[in-house]
């Protein structure tokens, strides 16, 4: 009997966080995060300031939960993937960059949350995933930024042409993964 109640209790502090995690996402397709304050995250919820308390520190821990929840959710997908490939590690982050998610968009290309999108980039492409394309293990702490700068700059200049001037993601993602491994020779 003492586990049933546990599962309950349990699952309800799991809801709790993706209630208060959905209220900050859906405040922040509607203004920048400077903007929001903990009071209308509990409105939004709805949740008591005790219970906000009781999950989270301040505004700063949730959008922390919100990014690791997202980076979990990119490694996994990163995981499954049959053909372990630089190109398709690029592929999966511009496929996520560029999703239908207006809070989740907004969060990792917005230049308000450009420090979101740094510890997500630096997360993602400083995993083991990235680890085997690198000469020199010892190197890797310097090659996952390089891959991460190269990338999100890529993507970022990509989202600047217009539209009927742009690659697809899959072609940008390819472009992307061979001027990584060989330069700008290797685009050849």
């Amino acid at each position: 009997m003492p586990r049933t109640v546990s599962n309950k209790k349990d699952s309800r502090i799991g809801k709790t966080d993706r209630d208060i995690k959905r209220a900050m996402l859906e405040l922040i397709r509607k203004e920048p995060y400077g903007q929001i304050r903990i009071e209308q995250i509990m409105q939004e919820a709805p949740v008591t300031k005790v219970t906000f308390y009781k999950h989270f520190a301040s505004k700063d821990d949730v959008l922390g939960s919100i990014r690791e929840d997202m980076v979990a959710e990119m490694l996994a997908s990163l995981n499954k993937m049959p053909e372990k490939s630089l190109g398709g590690g690029v592929r999966l982050f511009y496929h996520f960059l560029n999703t239908d998610k207006l809070a989740e968009k907004k969060l990792l290309n917005d230049s308000d949350y450009c420090d979101f999108s740094k510890q997500v980039r630096e997360k993602y492409f400083g995993s083991d995933f990235f680890r085997e394309f690198c000469a020199r293990p010892e190197d890797f702490g310097i090659a996952s930024g390089f891959i991460s700068d190269v990338a999100f700059g890529v993507y970022r200049r990509w989202r600047k042409k217009p539209v009927d001037d742009r690659p697809d993601l899959d072609t940008l993602a390819d472009m992307t993964a061979k001027m990584l491994m060989g330069g700008l020779k290797g685009l050849g």
